[in-house]
Parts: C-alpha cells; structure tokens; sequence
C-alpha cells in the first residue's frame, strides 16, 4: 500500500510500466473532462472508473475487497473518506476469488486507517484488502473520486 500526496507521485516511478502510465496520468489530470464510469488511459491495462456525488458509508454497510490482477489507486477529487487496509492473511474471505471481475470480499479489522482527501492518493496492491468510500468520523458525504485499475504484467 503507498499512501501519499500527488505531489510526490513521482517517488514511485520505475516499480512498474503501468504504474508509471497510472501515476504520471494522475498528477497531470484536473479530472475536467473524466466521464462517469470508465475512463481509458491505456485500455485494459490502465484505466479509471469515476463517481460523481457518491455517498460514503458506515463502515459496518460496507466490506473489503481484494485483486489478484489489479492494482487500485484510490484519487478523492472532491470531498473526503476513510479507507481501512488490511493484508489479505489477518482477516477472512467471504466470497470466492471472481477471476472475471478480478476481486474477492473479506472482512475482519482494520490494520491501517487512511483518511483520503483531496491531492493525495491511496495505491493498493494485491495483498492490500481495502475497504473505501467509509464516512469520516461516523458522518456519510459526498465524494467525486476516480479508482485507478492498472494491470499488474
């Protein structure tokens, strides 16, 4: 997991060609021109889905969730959440692994708490179970963010 300001993006360079593509396209986008829904970067292998005014949860209506192909980086452009991060071995699988969707759900504790906002970025990688879009101290808001997948080669 790599949580830090788009400003610093450029630190993580050179782990990945993707990656690269990913980073480099989120510290150059204002997101103006992002449609909801999928956004292309590189086609399959990197690209974004971006919400609009959707609603943060209680932690407790939510799950986490893990990716085997994918690494997703988590960009708030508007407004502000939580994301838990656990590692895949300390909490426990309630869905088997959906090859076609590339994903499985988990639940138990969280080991890391990020409070996600605007400028800074959350990556995790396969491994990272993550459970985005929680409400901030308990209180559900809006947030307009953009979920980065880029394909691990």
């Amino acid at each position: 997991m790599i949580y830090d300001k788009i400003s610093n993006a450029d630190l993580y360079m050179g782990l990945s060609d993707n990656l690269d593509k990913a980073l480099g396209h989120i510290k150059s986008n204002d997101f103006s021109a992002s449609v909801k829904g999928r956004n292309d970067v590189d086609g399959d292998d990197v690209y974004y889905n971006f919400l609009i005014d959707a609603d943060t949860v209680a932690e407790e209506q939510t799950s986490y969730e893990a990716h085997r192909e994918y690494i997703d980086i988590h960009v708030d452009v508007r407004g502000e959440e939580t994301v838990n991060i656990a590692n895949i071995d300390a909490i426990q699988a309630t869905t088997e692994y959906d090859a076609e969707g590339d994903y499985f759900l988990l639940k138990g504790q969280a080991e890391a708490v990020i409070k996600l906002r605007p400028g800074y970025f959350c990556a995790c990688f396969p491994g990272d179970a993550h459970m985005p879009m929680v409400a901030q101290d308990g209180k559900s808001g809006k947030i307009t963010k953009a979920i980065y997948k880029v394909k691990i080669k």
